[in-house]
């Protein structure tokens, strides 16, 4: 709730495409589950049938689209093209070539034609009036016969203008509108809308055994209870083109949609002069029901292609009953008609089967009825609440001739007695107000808006307790009210936003500006302990003393005047928190009350931001105070938090590094380092963002994206979109799976045998733009079977040098202390360390120095070399259960030049394979003995030399290979500057 709805947001399962989706189900699987190549064998493919994918564009390059979309328009201002993915994917289930893979994983109806109209943009999402218009191009400018809508946002009682569009259209054009039921499953009452059209078929989710998708929403329809969804089909794990090139896996009710869709243009091939109802008669008729599923859940079943082409009666007709009331004596009749397609009569055997319904709640007026050849026959099916227990209850109707069995679903709610809600609404003037009140059962998942009109609104309720949450507008100004009401009897409520308080958060530093803050009043309701969350955009908040709501109120603060090219030197991040909202909502902040928080940034960036948000319970159903703040690199910045668990994200030069969840406040570490060296590999604990790295699932191993690029903190994991590299997996030494592009890899499962076997991991990364961490390579080897499930027994060495600037350098010349720690595989059984071997290298890997070597890992201590470089780092590491790792890290952290060290650079091109040395009068240097020269290109070479003091004169030669002289005088320098010289040799 909460918020203007106009332009609603709409949106496809974008944000499920590319995190949860599995390489199992390909269309190979799915389309013959359905019964579409038995139609293909009858010569159907849905040639001449135009299919349209409303949603976020197409890939246009696509090899399983070639040649299939004859017409696309875009409605975003974004173009066709698809960006999001999500399109792409939809338009192939339907009517893919298959050439990805040589023509097995065709679409459902591969000789169908495509017309793709764009109207979700590029991040998945979208708003009425452009899919409106997509709705009206589709079928009377494009000349659809079927629209596939992939796409959903909240529904509401009563008829929307989506719904209202999918009606008209439906009506006037004769076009089948497939919509997905929604991904806000298991709850009952989740059925998206536009999905929630009478006219549309509304498709739920099934997995390959038929079984109901825990994510696909369920009905009864919001406002009248009516039975959605109508059919379900396969959309779990689905297979399919991805945009870009290639396949990838997505589960949802998107995937499910247009198997629906496909099978509907094959029966339009069929039976060209159908409209639009009896196409979708036909498909719910012959679906096949899964045992133990409602109708609320599945409709009539999952969809069955084969059988509704070759049926021979279908049913027409979805019977809406709307609540019946348990206590008055008023039974409710609806028809059904049956259709026979046959030249001969047919009779139906008529039964009412409901699970679970009382006796007499559900009638049909015959047993058996006579359909007359190419003709119609109605039944009456009757609801009768009166005596009977609440609740809701759903079953089918079905007719029986031979092995055919034609189904209905029907479904009803029994609603106990009915008490009056009046419900007046004032702005902050004392005006009557338009607007929505939400009413929320605490003793049912039901959430119902009454609309406000004038000030005023009715609803008849069912006795029992409830929560009402609105958003009252006035002027530019919101109130935020959440009242609990007891309905035991008739009752009149007022909402009146002049009682209501101001909702403050100050701070008592006076050059602070606010630039967020986000005000929420939530509370627990229903049976499976939903949790209703107003928005932020409220000013005003109305005092309450009911405990189980609660108040929070953030603010963020940093200070005047800053910008992303001066940013903040502090911040102050505020949570007031409370239960119920108080008579007084203020709150102000000082160094007393939060807790000082000292962040320091190391390295550079052209530009940096930091995301910091509470992990306090504010009932989100998205992150709070989701506002990115400028950040300079380097620097110490001073914040200001409420005590309790924060996190962060920082991103920078493409890359981005993310906190757990961590507790600040009065004896904790109030300290925190974002990208301190060394960065490398880490294992984060599952936190909401990471999900494990690596798991064994009985046959299966999945990886997910390996976090190569994490920075010293504990907790961090990071990523770099500047790297390129690989994972590979082998199995008793044979490379058994691959992924050559990048790292990030999305939970990508490998199927391995049961018995035991020695496995190899390996994963690399280049980074291209950077000067450290530049190669990193990691190796693990194990030994696993299928009884291993959980964690595979990875393990990686954290390093934190101490003593390193703000730039992560150590001075050339000094000894650093590197703190190491051992961290695993979240979640495995910690085995004790056999061995640990720790190396350094200052020439890039070509050769190694043992800095450490035992049981333990210790504290290595690195002796940084004389003149500026790098120092790399390489560890071996063995379990007592023989599992081990082996980590490279080139270019571990920098080294600069000492204080005060003389730099003498010598432009010259030395040959190659050949070396520069420099001698010299004044120590370190001498006569006799070369010092080595640093090669920085192929004909500029450094010559550090510390240790001769600030302004004292001295005299040296550069040689080549320590023998051959420069030609001429000695060369004259001062210690502490740096001095160019091109000698002739």
């Amino acid at each position: 709730m909460g918020g203007e709805r106009s332009p609603r947001a709409f949106v496809g399962e974008v944000g499920k495409l590319w995190l949860d989706g599995r390489v199992k189900a390909t269309l190979t699987e799915s389309v013959p589950q359905i019964g579409a190549p038995q139609v293909w064998q009858s010569g159907h493919t849905g040639e001449g049938v135009k299919v349209a994918v409303l949603d976020t564009g197409y890939d246009t390059d696509h090899p399983d689209l070639a040649g299939k979309v004859i017409d696309s328009q875009d409605f975003t201002g974004q173009g066709v093209e698809d960006v999001a993915g999500h399109g792409t994917h939809v338009a192939a289930t339907i009517a893919g070539t298959g050439a990805t893979t040589s023509g097995a994983g065709k679409g459902v109806a591969p000789g169908a034609d495509l017309v793709v109209g764009k109207v979700l943009g590029n991040d998945g999402s979208g708003v009425e009036s452009d899919i409106i218009a997509g709705m009206e191009w589709a079928t009377t400018t494009a000349g659809a016969k079927v629209v596939n809508m992939s796409l959903g946002g909240p529904d509401t009682a009563g008829v929307d203008p989506m719904e209202q569009a999918v009606n008209d259209l439906s009506a006037q054009t004769g076009a089948l509108f497939v919509i997905s039921a929604g991904n806000e499953g298991p709850r009952s009452q989740t059925i998206g809308s536009p999905g929630s059209a009478d006219a549309a078929v509304t498709v739920g989710a099934v997995d390959k055994q038929n079984v109901l998708a825990e994510f696909s929403s369920s009905g009864p329809r919001v406002g009248d209870l009516a039975v959605k969804p109508d059919i379900t089909a396969p959309g779990v794990d689905i297979v399919a083109a991805k945009a870009g090139g290639g396949l990838r896996s997505a589960s949802g009710t998107s995937m499910a949609a247009p198997h629906v869709a496909g099978a509907a243009a094959l029966l339009a091939e069929l039976h060209p002069d159908w409209p639009a109802t009896r196409l979708k008669a036909a498909l719910t008729s012959s679906a096949v029901p899964t045992p133990g599923l409602t109708a609320f859940q599945q409709g009539t079943g999952r969809v069955d292609v084969n059988a509704a082409a070759t049926a021979t009666v279908i049913a027409e007709g979805a019977p809406v009953f709307g609540p019946v009331s348990s206590t008055v004596n008023a039974p409710v009749t609806r028809t059904v008609s049956y259709r026979n397609l046959g030249s001969t009569p047919v009779t139906l055997t008529l039964e009412v089967s409901a699970a679970g319904a009382p006796a007499g709640l559900f009638t049909v007026s015959a047993t058996s009825v006579t359909v007359p050849a190419s003709g119609t026959a109605d039944v009456t099916v009757t609801v009768d609440g009166h005596g009977r227990p609440v609740g809701s209850y759903s079953g089918q109707l079905t007719a029986t001739t031979g092995s055919e069995v034609i189904r209905t679903a029907i479904g009803a709610y029994v609603q106990p007695e009915q008490h009056t809600l009046n419900l007046v609404v004032k702005d902050r003037l004392g005006a009557p107000a338009n607007t929505t009140v939400w009413v929320f059962s605490r003793q049912s998942d039901t959430e119902t808006p009454v609309a406000i009109a004038n000030g005023s609104g009715t609803i008849d309720l069912p006795a029992g307790s409830y929560y009402l949450g609105a958003l009252i507008k006035t002027d530019d100004t919101w109130t935020m009210a959440v009242v609990p009401a007891n309905m035991s009897q008739d009752r009149t409520i007022i909402l009146d936003s002049q009682q209501a308080k101001k909702a403050t958060v100050t701070v008592g530093e006076p050059t602070a500006r606010q630039i967020l803050r986000e005000t929420y009043v939530n509370f627990h309701y229903g049976v499976e302990d939903g949790l209703y969350t107003g928005f932020s955009m409220a000013d005003y908040v109305l005092p309450v003393s009911d405990q189980g709501i609660t108040y929070t109120a953030i603010a963020y603060f940093d200070k005047e005047g800053s910008s992303a090219t001066s940013p903040s030197p502090y911040f102050y991040r505020i949570v007031d928190q409370r239960s119920g909202v108080p008579s007084e909502p203020t709150f102000q902040g000082t160094p007393a009350n939060l807790t000082k928080v000292d962040v320091t940034y190391r390295g550079t960036a052209s530009y940096a931001s930091l995301l910091v948000q509470p992990e306090f319970d504010t009932g989100l159903s998205s992150p709070a105070a989701l506002i990115y703040s400028p950040v300079k690199m380097p620097s110490v910045v001073t914040e200001y938090r409420t005590p309790g668990r924060w996190r962060g994200l920082l991103r920078f030069d493409g890359k981005q590094v993310l906190s757990d969840p961590r507790e600040f406040g009065s004896g904790l570490d109030n300290t925190e380092t974002w990208n301190g060296a060394v960065i490398g590999p880490a294992l984060p604990a599952k936190n909401g963002y990471w999900s494990g790295t690596a798991w064994r699932d009985n046959n299966e191993m999945v990886f997910n994206y390996i976090k190569l690029h994490s920075d010293s903190e504990a907790g961090h994991g990071g990523e770099n979109a500047d790297t390129e590299g690989s994972m590979r997996l082998f199995r008793d030494d044979q490379q058994i799976w691959s992924n050559f592009v990048k790292p990030r890899t999305w939970l990508v499962p490998v199927t391995v045998p049961e018995a035991p076997s020695q496995y190899k991991l390996t994963a690399s990364a280049t980074n291209r733009n950077g000067a450290t961490s530049t190669q990193i390579d990691t190796e693990w080897t194990f030994t696993s079977d299928a009884t291993a499930n959980g964690p595979l027994p990875l393990m990686v060495v954290r390093y934190r040098p101490d003593g390193l600037d703000e730039l992560n350098r150590a001075a050339a010349g000094t000894v650093t202390p590197v703190v190491t720690s051992v961290q695993r595989e979240p979640g495995q059984a910690v085995t004790s360390l056999a061995s640990c071997l720790i190396e350094s290298s200052v020439d890039d890997g070509s050769t190694w120095t043992t800095v450490a070597q035992g049981s333990t890992c210790g504290t290595p201590q690195i002796t940084n070399p004389a003149a500026p470089g790098f120092v790399s780092l390489r560890a071996t590491l063995a379990d007592q259960a023989g599992n081990t790792a082996k980590q490279t890290i080139i270019r571990a952290y920098q080294v600069k030049e000492a204080p005060g060290s003389t730099r003498i650079r010598v432009q010259k091109d030395a040959g190659a394979g050949n070396r520069i040395t420099i001698r010299g009068n004044v120590s370190p240097l001498t006569w006799s003995a070369g010092r080595d020269c640093v090669k920085v290109s192929t004909a500029v070479w450094d010559c550090w030399v510390p240790g001769i003091p600030a302004g004292q004169a001295f005299e040296y030669k550069p040689l080549i290979n320590d023998s051959v002289w420069s030609i001429g005088s000695n060369y004259h320098g001062v210690g502490g500057t740096t001095q160019e010289i091109t000698p002739t040799f």
